[in-house]
């Protein structure tokens, strides 16, 4: 198994963009920060702060199902009460 890189997600934008490649770290940002916002639920800061390795395994992860979405919370009196 190989070691995980300790490299996070706002440390790889920052290279590309010391590198001069600044629309690709601009669409990486984007494309990665709605796509783990919206399957799972992470915010900007959240994703910025994980490594990179852990980036790619969530990009992999399939999404919750939106049907599934919030039963975690769920409240089961409320809805046995309306």
């Amino acid at each position: 198994m190989a070691p995980e890189s300790s490299h996070s997600f706002s440390d790889v934008l920052k290279a590309l963009e010391e590198r001069g490649r600044v629309a690709e770290a601009f669409a990486y940002k984007i494309y990665v920060l709605e796509y783990l916002s919206y399957a799972h639920q992470l915010d900007e800061e959240e994703v910025l702060k994980l490594p990179i390795d852990r980036i790619n395994t969530l990009l992999q992860v399939p999404p919750t199902p939106a049907k599934y979405r919030g039963w975690d919370t769920f409240y089961w009196g409320g809805a046995v009460i309306k």
